[in-house]
């Protein structure tokens, strides 16, 4: 991926797709913004590759006939999905090489992020694809990560109270409005390519 932002939508069958398929949510621009500035500030600038995002699925089936599957049933799911509400919530250690922004349950967006997640996968496992142990698991906090992989634990614990505090302060965007659902290919090297965006109904 060439920047840290979500590109136009790629036609369908521009070019072939080999990697594992990532799911994000997209997000409305504003809060997005708020996450990719501190993303780009505390993430390892050797791992920052990809943009601010909330994973729903980390590394799907990319072969042809699960290919079209996780399509066909992503476009079912967007199709009787309205945009929600979305609030940047708790500061939290990953461990101790990271730090995230987990959602709040304020007007229930974690609810619907979660909901909307288990849909899919009991979907996909009724159909029989091949899915990592990571993908089976529940999605018990969604989150964005602002740093990973750090192996300077000052850093770390920098971080931590800086995103706080920035947390606590009025001109940080911390609301905004889930509104659909991005497909990513992984490709060799870390990077990500856009495939698709599927949109909520409006």
């Amino acid at each position: 991926m060439e920047s840290l932002a979500c590109p136009a939508t790629v036609p369908e069958n521009a070019y072939p797709i080999r990697g594992p398929l990532m799911l994000t949510l997209h997000i409305s621009s504003p809060l997005q913004s708020s996450i990719n500035d501190l993303r780009t500030e505390y993430f390892p600038p050797h791992r920052l590759l990809v943009p601010g995002h909330l994973t729903l699925f980390h590394a799907l089936p990319s072969s042809p006939p699960s290919l079209s599957a996780v399509l066909e049933d992503l476009q079912s799911a967007v199709d009787t999905a309205r945009p929600f509400a979305i609030h940047a919530g708790e500061v939290f250690k990953m461990g101790q090489r990271g730090v995230g922004i987990d959602v709040s349950n304020h007007e229930i967006g974690r609810e619907k992020i979660t909901k909307l997640r288990s849909a899919l996968l009991r979907r996909w496992i009724d159909r029989g694809l091949t899915l990592t142990n990571q993908d089976r698991q529940t999605l018990k906090r969604p989150h964005f990560t602002i740093m990973n992989k750090e192996s300077d634990l000052e850093k770390v614990e920098a971080c931590f109270a800086e995103v706080r505090r920035r947390m606590g302060e009025d001109r940080m965007w911390k609301t905004g409005v889930a509104l659909g659902i991005e497909v990513w290919e992984y490709l060799v090297g870390g990077r990500w390519r856009f495939v698709r965006l599927f949109k909520f109904r409006q």
